[in-house]
């Protein structure tokens, strides 16, 4: 199938084209910030050349858009629009801004963000910033009545509630979208709705809903939002896919009867899927690509997009027909505007470049927006950080130092970012020091542990005077001490999760899938020609072996493992290089079946020896005193990913103790790799989920397998990174997967109460006072002290 190519420019708009539609070949109909709807009609078919109307003029930005079709009752059909001024404008195509409306609807609140209507043509949908879903019967223009209130807009005008996409599946069904990240569902018999069922898609706002028909997931709707996930939607409320689309909000959805879906971003691109393939990416000389609407009876596109330097250029139809191209010079001209473009933002980045950086609390607020993007942080102690985007894990990795941090002092023995004089009656000069990561009130405690200060008055006194000098003298410890009030306010606005919440987590498995593949690639044709440029050619990997292998490599990059069907060959060619090739050469192969373990091929495989997987990589791991710590790392991350299939979990807890008793001694000596600890407390909480989700009884952990694993989570609870002490996330994996396990109930929770758990528990509280690491602790406390009754019920 072609690809998609400029058709032609559609000029006029004073602002952003906040939204388009594509009603028909002959039209496109366009809102926009500067005030304006403007029906655009086609003059010329070779090139195109698309002739204004403007419809509606209106003081007041539009931001919404749907089109009546031609009845009986409205032969021209009817352009629906809405905006910032509350009211929705119905007018006839052929009339222009000076004609009267066919008519106003009012009703709402707030600003009018989203507007559809029912297939058959007998009413409309409109959504709100003021939380509320209306349905307007055509031709009854008084008599809407409301499907949907989340609640007042309040003071403030709390956008929280707001619905931002409604869609009329058909005559009988209507689906709304909201900024809390609710999907609902409602039946419909034209004059009003009742709620079918609610969908809950996480926190992120969902700004985008379009129907779907032989999508091959057999997905009847699909969502998207601002985490850039389109997520695929039966219209029984089944999730059955969900495709990473973008690395920025997702504004806008449509799509063609062929399955495709079109989806238009933040991050300036229009892009088209084909199942969960992307076909194309479009990119835009603009900063965001509002709207998209694709003709049903062409394919042709249209986008609506952020304002450029250039007055008028936010619309742009698309087409994959040859003869509906834009002239050469037209493609010329959008080809140099975004060479222009790209030209001009890196100049910004670079101009950017010495600003101030955020803060440690920006990488708990922010998510990234792509896999690998970079952050520079500026640390409590001063010194800058590059931290990289897990879109897998979602986390921010350390990645390095940036900028060292300033000089340290020393104090009986030991290095601290501050040291102050502190005057005593009865011991005279006294000195306290502290780290600009810590709680100034801990400084202030140990210290008057230390001077055996005892009298509570005293105590509370210095505490007082110390922790208000400190955060006065101390910048950095100002901003840690600002970071935790503002986690406190928004852990007491929230409130904690909800019990169901929970129980979704322990019914969860967590994959490991965070790569570069194309890193893998480089290693293996590095080192496959390292070995046969040494004589070593029966160890290297021919042709065909090394097609495999980047085979599966696209695979992984376009999240398609699922439809991949060489996974043993894949294996076959790995374990040769994880046991043949030199031991430092092995990672990539490691790697590379750490990615595929959770295809259920590879829990059923064997080698020549009769060898499973999790055997074959300890023993390659094993083959050199002291072993390779990322290998095991590694050999750790691939038994985690074997629980996502039904064989792998069968795998996985017959071959516990071979594993475990490598975690035992890897972490006998030192808790050193950040990365080992987090795929241990995976296996753990995988672990426990792989009994939740079982209905065989007998599946929950032995004595034996309790009590291990018990005994090692307080360990890697005490880890403690050096080069980062404000980092929390090996202990917020290890609540987790204590979590998991302790809702188990009976001789899981037993244990947990005879090896003390609960101080363990509280001093990694006590470490990291941030809101998940609190929240994880009172759910611990909750479960070691339910009784079994209690327990069983809440799984």
């Amino acid at each position: 199938m072609a690809d998609y190519k400029l058709s032609a420019f559609l000029r006029g708009h004073e602002s952003d084209a906040r939204n388009v539609i594509f009603p028909n070949s002959k039209t496109v109909i366009s809102a926009s910030y500067d005030g304006t709807v403007r029906s655009w009609k086609l003059s010329s078919e070779s090139p195109p050349i698309f002739e204004p109307t403007i419809s509606y003029f209106g003081s007041s930005y539009v931001t919404c858009l749907a089109f009546l079709p031609p009845s009986q009752q409205y032969p021209e059909g009817l352009i629906i629009s809405g905006g910032k001024g509350q009211a929705i404008d119905l007018r006839q195509p052929s009339k222009t801004a000076e004609d009267q409306a066919e008519a106003t609807l009012y009703g709402h609140s707030h600003q009018v963000c989203a507007l559809a209507v029912d297939p058959a043509g007998k009413y409309i949908v409109s959504g709100s910033w003021d939380g509320s879903a209306r349905l307007w019967p055509v031709g009854k223009w008084d008599s809407p009545s409301i499907i949907q209130q989340n609640g007042k807009a309040g003071k403030n005008n709390d956008v929280d509630i707001s619905v931002l996409a409604v869609l009329c599946y058909d005559s009988e069904r209507i689906i709304t979208a909201s900024m809390d990240g609710m999907i609902h569902i409602y039946i419909s018999n034209g004059v009003g709705g009742k709620l079918s069922r609610s969908i809950s898609t996480g926190s992120e706002p969902q700004r985008a809903l379009c129907a779907l028909k032989n999508h091959p997931t057999g997905a009847d709707f699909a969502s998207a939002g601002s985490d850039g996930i389109i997520r695929l939607w039966r219209i029984s409320g089944q999730r059955v896919g969900e495709i990473f689309a973008h690395e920025d909000y997702i504004f806008s959805l449509d799509s063609l009867p062929s399955g495709e879906i079109f989806s238009a971003s933040e991050d300036k691109t229009l892009r088209i899927w084909k199942g969960s393939d992307l076909v194309q990416t479009i990119t835009h000389p603009t900063l965001s690509v509002w709207s998209v609407s694709v003709c049903q009876e062409t394919g042709d596109v249209v986008t609506g997009t952020s304002q450029t330097e250039k007055t008028g250029d936010v619309l742009r139809v698309f087409s994959r027909d040859s003869k509906r191209i834009a002239d050469a010079e037209t493609l010329q001209e959008f080809d140099d505007s975004l060479k222009e473009w790209e030209k001009k933002e890196e100049e910004k980045k670079k101009k950017a470049a010495g600003e101030k950086y955020p803060g440690p609390r920006h990488l708990k607020t922010t998510r990234g927006t792509k896999d690998g993007q970079v952050k520079l942080i500026q640390e409590y102690d001063g010194s800058v950080r590059a931290y990289a985007w897990n879109a897998s894990e979602s986390i921010w990795d350390l990645q390095g130092i940036y900028k060292d941090s300033p000089e340290q002092v020393e104090h009986k023995g030991k290095k601290y970012d501050y040291k102050v004089e502190v005057e005593t009656e009865r011991q005279g000069t006294l000195y306290c020091a502290g780290y600009f990561h810590e709680d100034p009130a801990v400084v202030a405690d140990r210290f008057l542990n230390e001077a055996q200060v005892t009298g509570a008055g005293d105590r509370e006194d210095f505490k007082k005077n110390f922790v208000d000098s400190i955060k006065e003298k101390y910048p950095a410890v100002r901003a840690k001490c600002k970071d935790v009030e503002e986690e406190k306010a928004e852990e007491a606005e929230k409130g904690m999760e909800s019990a169901r919440a929970r129980i979704d987590t322990r019914r969860q498995f967590i994959r490991i899938m965070d790569t570069k593949t194309e890193n893998i690639e480089k290693s293996i044709i590095k080192l496959n020609k390292a070995l046969i440029d040494s004589g070593k050619k029966d160890l290297s990997l021919n042709s065909k072996e090394l097609q495999t292998l980047f085979a599966c490599c696209k695979a992984i990059g376009k999240l398609q493992l699922a439809h991949y069907k060489s996974t043993k060959e894949t294996l076959e060619i790995c374990v040769k290089i994880i046991t043949q090739w030199p031991y430092p050469d092995r990672m990539a192969g490691m790697d590379l079946i750490r990615l595929i373990s959770g295809q259920s091929e590879s829990a059923t495989y064997r080698d020549s020896q009769d060898q499973d997987i999790i055997s074959i990589l300890i023993g390659s791991s094993q083959q050199s005193n002291p072993p390779n710590k990322n290998y095991i790392m590694m050999t750790m991350r691939a038994v985690a990913n074997l629980f996502v299939s039904a064989p792998g979990v069968l795998l996985a807890k017959s071959q516990f103790p071979k594993y475990q008793a490598l975690i035992t001694t890897t972490l006998a000596d030192g808790l050193d790799n950040r990365n080992l600890l987090i795929a241990v407390t995976t296996i753990y909480h995988n672990l426990g989920v792989a009994c939740h989700v079982s209905s065989d009884k007998e599946t929950a952990p032995s004595p034996q397998v309790t009590r291990e694993i018990l005994t090692t989570l307080p360990k890697i609870l005490q880890y403690n990174d050096s080069k980062n002490p404000a980092d929390s996330e090996v202990a917020a994996r290890g609540l987790r997967a204590l979590a998991t396990l302790v809702s188990l109930g009976g001789g899981v929770k037993n244990s947990a109460l005879e090896l003390g758990l609960k101080g363990a528990v509280e001093e990694v509280v006590r470490r990291f006072p941030e809101s998940r690491i609190v929240e994880l602790g009172v759910e611990l406390k909750e479960l070691i002290a339910m009784g079994d009754g209690d327990v069983e019920m809440l799984g």
